[in-house]
């Protein structure tokens, strides 16, 4: 990270009596630091003499290169300055300059090229032009309000903001010099061709701005000589064709693609540790929420200027489907994390039994709860937080194995396991989810990276910190304890740590503090005193209540689970399970054996329970892999399936709320359809109406069978809501419910759901229905 020591600033202003021994003797990161005050210094300053708080706009354009070019070339001007006269400084900038940092640098001028012209021609540059939103949010605030913006948020902030675009270069320039390979240049490539899609995004709206603003076009509009499409077009006031018809705002999808990108490269390009490599994804994550909170605001402003504006926000996706995943997989990810997380934070949503009889653990809802919380200080949709949360914990997952992969085996096993967990299936359709298992599958992974499998002087500190982790993990899901018991005894048979230190830090920062947060968080919560993982254990597996979910053979993880999860890679996993000899290896193969065994014990088994394990398989397949563009070829086949899951099956259950979310004039509504087939709350976040749902407890009356049983006399002995929501299987298996609805009802909207669907009842669209007048 960036030295923030403010005694060392002192220091160096102490010990430099010039600019060039200043120079001389800061750091790197001392000179990105000292940069940064300076412009802060400079944009508020001129903000407040001229009253045009667009300063920092103006140079956001150069901002990134100059903190990117200040690390990469800080090593190469220090040693020309401090060189004989006669040294080269080609030969210098040769041995001195980090090729990946160069890189990087010459992407971001790529990418600066397209802003600063895509900025100028707007007229942006011009010194006395101004971002159209600081006017509109200078006459919502009052005097001394829009003054603390502009002093903390626009100077302060964003240009602490452009600083941390500088990380990924600094990090970079950290790692001992190694020749540039192919994934580099695929990510470079990648990048560029992530400029060109803005720049033809750009080139769309500028196009279309122009036009409407031409005077030819005014003159034909109030003449009436357009045509029908052009008079719509003009009338709607934004654009809504080529790449705006897909997102409403592609040009920022792109851009923060852009630093994404520049963070990737450093996974494949930097040996430090885990901790460094994950600092370079603070300037996404920080520029992704930056641009969530803008983009509401604009769209604000768009809304209130074009009535049009809200259908066009029903059908088209604000940025870009692919940057969440949007349709549904279990009941689980909303009704067991999101939907809890929303009842906690903002006091309503539904609760299955299980939260009512005080079965689970609110520890793993309470993540999502405090990232409302976050996303309500930032205004951000319902839900982004969960999305950004979901991001953040694959990206935990990815940079551990990466970090341990690259110290335990090299930089090309780790490169393996890359193009492994890309191009699994299981892994990409469900590795942002708000499961529990996703969860646990990312700290597991995180635990694993800290295990100490060798005896070292840190090896008792290494250990604190994976039990700190597992801790957390334990917390979120119990039945994770079951995982490190293989590496538990492990340890103890090869001493890596002391006995009596392994026990006394498992007691007090393991067994202790995992049951001590578990209690005081659920009875919090709750009201009373409760043990969850007793209460869980009771009831699923002394009183077989999980029985109800379904029952499978003592083979199913072997015959139909492994294979699930595994796909693409299986081939390689085994190899590697078969192939392990190190003892890192041998502990993880014994853990897989050992928690598949015992899972396969119990009578209700699904994928997911084995999903914290693949991490594990997948390292031992990468640790065996070698590979061939026949590999590549062939583990890339993946990717059209996983995208197929990603955007397109079961899409629309997701859909139908956040178009009734949106929608205007409704005071209740009524999902028949088997039970849990959609997210509640935590997608509609309408509490202004009434929902209902045909209900499934594993004990007591079954609305959902007397429902399917028959719909007429079911839907006869109840009050109807006004909106109706049914999957068009209904009416397909039974036309007797369409009949009665036909009489009282009328559709209103359809959207798609899936190809082909697994249960017969959720074939086909879904339809929106409503009472007639």
């Amino acid at each position: 990270m960036l030295n923030f020591n403010l005694n060392s600033y002192f220091d160096l202003l102490k010990h430099s009596g010039s600019l060039k021994l200043l120079y001389l003797n800061a750091s790197s990161d001392q000179l990105m630091v000292i940069a940064c005050i300076y412009n802060i210094l400079w944009t508020y300053s001129l903000s407040e003499i001229t009253g045009n708080v667009s300063q920092v706009d103006r140079v956001w354009t150069v901002l990134p290169l100059l903190y990117t070019a200040i690390p990469t070339f800080d090593l190469a001007i220090k040693t020309y300055l401090q060189a004989p006269q006669s040294t080269s400084l080609v030969d210098v900038l040769k041995i001195t300059v980090n090729q990946r940092a160069l890189l990087l640098l010459a992407l971001q001028f790529i990418w600066s090229s397209r802003l600063t012209f895509n900025t100028a021609r707007r007229g942006l540059m011009a010194f006395a032009s101004e971002d159209y939103r600081w006017p509109i949010l200078k006459k919502k605030l009052n005097w001394w309000q829009f003054k603390l913006l502009n002093l903390f948020f626009i100077a302060i902030a964003q240009n602490i903001l452009h600083l941390l675009t500088g990380l990924p270069a600094f990090v970079l320039t950290k790692t001992p010099q190694y020749d540039i390979n192919r994934n580099d240049y695929f990510l470079f490539t990648l990048g560029v061709m992530n400029i060109f899609g803005e720049f033809i995004a750009d080139n769309q709206q500028y196009a279309y701005q122009s036009w409407k603003h031409a005077e030819s076009t005014i003159v034909a509009y109030n003449n009436g000589t357009l045509t029908k499409e052009e008079k719509k077009k003009y009338t709607d006031g934004f654009n809504t064709s080529g790449l705006f018809a897909v997102s409403r705002h592609p040009n920022f999808a792109f851009e923060q693609t852009n630093w994404w990108i520049w963070a990737l490269l450093v996974v494949l390009g930097s040996k430090q540790p885990a901790e460094e490599i994950l600092s370079t994804f603070i300037s996404p994550i920080s520029m992704s929420l930056l641009f969530e909170c803008s983009t509401r605001f604009t769209e604000s402003i768009t809304s209130s200027k074009y009535p049009n504006y809200k259908n066009y926000k029903k059908k088209v996706a604000i940025i870009a489907l692919s940057y969440a995943t949007r349709t549904f997989f279990q009941p689980d990810e909303y009704f067991q994390a999101l939907e809890v997380g929303h009842w906690m934070y903002y006091g309503y949503g539904h609760l299955t039994w299980e939260w009512k009889d005080g079965l689970r653990s609110v520890m793993y809802p309470a993540i999502y709860a405090i990232g409302y919380l976050l996303g309500d200080f930032l205004s951000l949709p319902i839900t982004a937080s969960p999305r950004l949360i979901n991001a953040l914990l694959a990206t935990l997952q990815d940079v551990a194995l990466l970090a341990f992969l690259r110290r335990d085996y090299g930089n090309d096993k780790a490169k393996n396991y890359l193009l492994l967990t890309f191009t699994n299936v299981y892994d990409l359709y469900t590795r942002h989810r708000s499961l529990s298992n996703t969860a646990e599958a990312a700290l597991t992974s995180c635990a694993l990276y800290y295990w100490p499998f060798k005896r070292t002087e840190d090896a008792s500190k290494q250990l604190a910190k994976a039990l700190v982790v597992i801790v957390i993990s334990v917390a979120v899901r119990p039945t994770n304890a079951l995982v490190w018991i293989p590496f538990a005894l492990q340890l103890i048979y090869r001493r890596t740590v002391e006995f009596k230190t392994f026990v006394f830090l498992s007691a007090s920062i393991g067994s202790l503090s995992s049951l001590a947060i578990i209690v005081f968080l659920d009875s919090l919560v709750y009201g009373r005193l409760v043990i969850t993982p007793i209460t869980f254990i009771e009831a699923n597996i002394l009183n077989s209540i999980s029985h109800f979910y379904g029952t499978n053979s003592v083979f199913y993880y072997f015959i139909q689970g492994w294979p699930l999860l595994l796909n693409t890679s299986a081939i390689y996993a085994i190899k590697g399970f078969i192939q392990a000899r190190t003892p890192n290896e041998k502990c993880l193969q014994y853990t897989i054996i050992f928690v598949t065994l015992v899972y396969s014990l119990l009578a209700h088994k699904e994928w997911r329970f084995i999903q914290p394990l693949l991490p594990f398989a997948m390292v031992l397949a990468a640790s065996k892999m070698h590979i061939t563009r026949k590999i590549v070829i062939l583990l890339s086949l993946g990717i059209l399936p996983a995208l197929y899951l990603m955007t397109t099956h079961m899409r629309g259950q997701v859909e139908v709320m956040e178009w009734l979310s949106a929608s205007d004039n409704i005071s209740s509504v009524g999902f028949y359809m088997p039970c849990h087939s959609t997210p509640w709350q935590s997608h509609l976040h309408r509490p202004d109406i009434s929902l209902y749902s045909l209900q499934c407890p594993p004990i007591g009356y079954n609305e959902e069978d007397a429902f399917y049983a028959s719909p007429q006399v079911f839907m006869k002995g109840k009050q109807m809501e006004d909106i109706v929501v049914v999957f068009e299987a209904l009416f397909l298996d039974l036309p007797d419910s369409l009949e009665y609805l036909g009489k009282k009802y009328h559709p209103i909207h359809r959207i798609s759901n899936s190809i082909i669907h697994e249960d017969s009842r959720r074939r086909g669209d879904i339809v929106i229905l409503k009472r007639n007048v």
